[in-house]
């Protein structure tokens, strides 16, 4: 059947914005009366108006208040409103740096608070703290370590649920594999079983120190467990650390506010997981409580929720984050995401939005890209895009105007500089209305008190002794700390003199280093579990030169008292189908017996004898020549300062 003429000059008007009322009725006649007199003066009538838009506007449709919302942030080429609707999910921002995706960030979510919505905004920047301005009941949070969360506590969800949610997410953002995950879940399990006899939570670091203290034989296992280990401490290690140390925290009573994350402090790693555990919780506790209304969550970097590799890392499936995607609306979340590099992102988030927005590119994939996700555009409408400038974008709405249009993004009235200080103090206004953290428990009784007991200061130079002993100096540990070389000084010197820690001295050749070790009543003023060694009855100094040993030859997997047959062996590498096994000798007492049983029961190929002076060398290189000549040929004794200076294969070579 043949459109009517009337039809299709009535699309080419409303594509232009022509609203002229006589043009209208002239349409009304020629759909009546196909009059070509009328249709003749119908064009000298829009020509003009067309040509105009031709030469001097967009190739885009002019909307009309179609294109018009609750949340409005931009003005179309005919000066009318551009805005959208809470119950519109969810929003994908794109533009290169410098483009306005902020300034769009700043005019949705401040409109949003004035309509009494609730906002979540994962920033790398202080310039949101401007919407306090609008709502002071927004509590800001940078991840300093003042701020208590436990990443381990439950939103709306069980235990069992939790202990799967969060180890998809741990390993999501640290790129493990499933069998450290799997790892995870059944220690995790345990600790959770553990703490309900005290009606209370596991923390972060129980499940790492806990970790930690547990024995593997070499093997999968404890590979997973390494792996763990080394994230975990990552993750710990900083203000991260601080802020996990609790058995329940906040994490429960933001999920009723609107909150200001400031992530830029943290590494990549950590913005991935807190971004998405935080998320995840919002998700879980709304949907159980049924909260009313919606929550505006936005990221200024979707990339830390959507990259494209978090879909098909491992086979897995996609990671909790994308799954909620397609059923946050029933939790009224409506979830907005900027990102510079929109080729990089996964598909759920291109398909799951029914809001598309781009702002300028320089890169063409980005643009290519952007363009096929929002609908085919004209040749015209594609070159335009090249010559976006800031402030300019193009929109599309699945909802209400499924054909992008063009728009103007006005400049967001300065605001003034929010200090931390007013930031503090405003946070800690809503925070003592609410339920305070809840610290760690301690399954032990902690005999430390009154005059025995130590600063919050003295506790965290203690933890990070703890993270760090055996491998760092103690001037590496002040830097850790944040203490200054006077102020670790005296930390270190009152802890050691009160018997908290031990200071052992070694000469590394180029020197005396110092590394400090924690002792009996430190870990358990700390309540934490110590960490064991079978070779500590040589005495610190024997462990701390296993260490350092171990950490030189990581790259080739170093393992401390590896068991081979009985025989425990301090340092020993297996390389290329050899065993190569390295003994810590502080005296030369039982060397003789080492190398022989390395040799005959544990079937090494080559025994270093690391010694700890000259004195001691001379006396070990004498009782090697003392072995008949097969054991001999495969011992060599060096000062253990030399071994750090070495690689394996100079280690390995012949003597002579």
């Amino acid at each position: 059947m043949q459109k009517n003429p009337a039809a299709e000059l009535l699309d080419l008007i409303k594509k232009h914005g022509i609203k002229n009322p006589l043009a209208y009725k002239m349409l009304m006649s020629i759909a009546v009366n196909e009059d070509k007199g009328m249709i003749e003066k119908f064009w000298q009538l829009v020509m003009p108006a067309i040509t105009y838009n031709r030469l001097f506007t967009s190739p885009f449709p002019k909307p009309g208040s179609e294109v018009d919302g609750l949340i409005r942030f931009a003005s179309t080429e005919l000066g009318g409103p551009l805005g959208i609707n809470p119950d519109e999910c969810h929003v994908l921002i794109s533009g290169q740096t410098g483009s306005g995706k902020t300034t769009l960030l700043k005019w949705i979510f401040s409109q949003a608070l004035k309509h009494g919505i609730k906002v979540w905004l994962f920033v790398k920047s202080k310039e949101m703290r401007c919407l306090l301005d609008i709502d002071k009941d927004i509590i800001v949070i940078d991840f300093d370590g003042s701020v208590k969360i436990n990443p381990l506590v439950p939103c709306g969800i069980s235990e069992a649920e939790h202990c799967n949610v969060f180890s998809d997410i741990f390993i999501q953002s640290q790129g493990l594999y499933d069998g450290t995950k799997n790892y995870i879940i059944q220690r995790l399990n345990f600790l959770y079983e553990r703490h309900k006899e005290v009606q209370s939570y596991p923390s972060m670091l129980d499940l790492y120190y806990y970790i930690m203290a547990l024995r593997h034989k070499p093997g999968r296992t404890a590979y997973f467990q390494e792996s763990a280990l080394n994230r975990f401490g990552g993750m710990l290690s900083g203000n991260l650390g601080k802020m996990f140390d609790c058995s329940a925290g906040f994490e429960r009573a933001i999920m009723e506010r609107s909150c200001i994350f400031e992530i830029d402090r943290l590494t990549a790693e950590q913005q991935i997981f807190m971004v998405n555990i935080l998320l995840a919780n919002l998700f879980y506790h709304r949907t159980a409580n049924r909260n009313p209304g919606w929550v505006f969550a936005g990221a200024d970097d979707a990339n830390l929720l959507f990259d494209a590799s978090f879909e098909h890392r491992l086979d897995k499936g996609l990671p909790i984050i994308h799954h909620l995607l397609s059923t946050s609306r029933k939790a009224g979340i409506n979830i907005f995401c900027c990102t510079q590099s929109p080729h990089q992102l996964g598909s759920s988030i291109h398909s799951n939005s029914a809001i598309k927005i781009m702002a300028g590119f320089s890169d063409g994939v980005d643009l290519d890209f952007m363009v096929r996700s929002m609908g085919d555009f004209s040749d015209e409408q594609k070159s335009f895009c090249c010559g976006l400038s800031r402030g300019q974008i193009v929109a599309k709405n699945s909802f209400r105007f499924p054909r992008p249009v063009f728009a103007v993004i006005p400049a967001f009235p300065a605001g003034r500089d929010v200090s931390n200080d007013e930031r503090d103090k405003n946070n800690e206004r809503q925070f003592s209305a609410m339920q305070q953290p809840k610290p760690r428990h301690s399954f032990e009784k902690n005999p430390i008190s009154g005059s025995e007991a130590i600063s919050n200061d003295e506790k965290e130079f203690l933890m990070g002794v703890y993270l760090n002993q055996y491998k760092k100096t103690i001037t590496e540990i002040y830097d850790i700390a944040g203490f200054s070389a006077c102020k670790g000084t005296k930390t270190a010197e009152k802890l050691e003199g009160s018997g908290m820690m031990k200071i052992i001295s070694l000469d590394k050749g180029k020197g005396v280093s110092k590394f400090p070790i924690l002792l009996e009543p430190a870990y358990k003023i700390l309540n934490l579990e110590e960490k064991r060694f079978y070779g500590k009855g040589a005495g610190y100094e024997h462990v701390v030169w296993q260490h350092l040993v171990a950490e030189h030859f990581k790259d080739f997997k170093a393992d401390i008292e590896l068991n081979k047959f009985g025989k425990f062996i301090d340092v020993a590498v297996q390389h290329d189908n050899k065993l190569i096994a390295m003994e810590i000798a502080m005296t030369s007492v039982h060397e003789k017996e080492n190398i022989e049983k390395d040799i005959s029961i544990a079937k090494a190929d080559f025994v270093i004898i690391g010694c700890k002076d000259e004195k001691v060398l001379t006396e070990v290189n004498s009782i090697i020549q003392g072995l008949d000549e097969a054991m001999k040929s495969k011992t060599k004794a060096l000062l253990l300062s030399k071994i750090l200076g070495m690689n394996l294969e100079e280690l390995v070579k012949p003597n002579g």
